[in-house]
């Protein structure tokens, strides 16, 4: 009796087993998110007529974005205009450069949570690797008029987008910090001039050593006068010129004998801005 019940207890967990099984291969419902109906399109309210054409997704790209756009739409004077920019920022379906102005607008508005705004877009997955660059520059734009908090949680934002899959958010954030003479940044501005990961940098990490006043990294930007890549040879150039390295006038002149270019162009001016610093040395007659 007690092994005819045994099998029955056994038997019947098997089939509890068998029937989980089938569930989790056939669910009862679907897992897949329900889709999305499209919305139409509808253009934000605004108050200010010039405001109507620029909050406008449909309008034509030349008649939101021109040149006097600055002083067409110097700042946002109503809620209703302040909210019409924001919704521009905020659509991913928008053109760049129309959020961009966007940005700009709300800027010269006052927009008191632009940044935390800005912060919530860098790090929306279906942002572009363009406009995720784009808010790193105004975030670094929104430090000078920053409170104590907002400047902090700007700096923490620029530092985590160093180490950022895209290389434009890495580059603007790297220049951001160099700018305000970051420890951080200027590590990794040294670092990126001879580290495999700051190949994609090399460039922009030669001029933040210039622009941080370096000088003794010289020899590690002298040996980028040999990188194979022009955009690198060329900051190396420039550089060095920029700081009078004799040292480097043999390389510099082989460069300007170059088939490329940007890299004969480079090396020439590099060459008469040596030369002209050189003759304007105390002691000796200016040019």
């Amino acid at each position: 009796m007690r092994q005819w019940l045994r099998v029955a207890v056994y038997g019947a967990l098997a089939i509890l087993v068998a029937v989980a099984v089938y569930f989790v291969k056939n669910p009862p419902f679907s897992t897949e998110p329900s889709p999305r109906l499209d919305v139409p399109y509808s253009p934000p309210p605004t108050k200010a007529p010039e405001m109507a054409t620029f909050a406008n997704r449909e309008a034509p790209y030349e008649k939101r974005v021109t040149a006097d756009i600055d002083s067409r739409l110097p700042e946002t004077k109503s809620t209703l205009d302040s909210s019409a920019a924001i919704q521009v920022l905020m659509d991913t379906k928008d053109d760049d450069a129309v959020r961009n102005e966007a940005a700009n607008l709300l800027r010269r508005s006052a927009c008191k949570d632009l940044s935390s705004r800005l912060t919530r877009i860098l790090w929306n997955p279906q942002e572009g690797e363009r406009f995720r660059s784009f808010c790193v520059q105004h975030l670094w734009l929104n430090l000078p008029k920053a409170g104590e908090a907002e400047k902090a949680e700007i700096m923490a934002t620029l530092h985590k987008c160093l180490a950022d899959k895209h290389l434009a958010v890495r580059r603007e954030a790297l220049l951001a910090l160099v700018r305000e003479k970051d420890a951080q940044g200027s590590e990794l501005a040294v670092k990126w001039l001879s580290a495999p990961e700051g190949a994609e940098a090399r460039d922009l990490a030669i001029h933040s050593v210039y622009e941080l006043g370096l000088k003794e990294r010289i020899p590690e930007v002298r040996k980028c006068l040999a990188d194979p890549s022009d955009p690198v040879r060329i900051a190396a150039i420039v550089v060095l010129s920029q700081w009078g390295d004799e040292a480097s006038r043999p390389a510099i002149e082989e460069a300007a004998k170059s088939k490329s270019y940007r890299l004969q162009n480079a090396a020439q001016m590099a060459l008469k801005r040596m030369d002209a610093a050189k003759k304007a040395q105390p002691g000796e007659p200016k040019g």
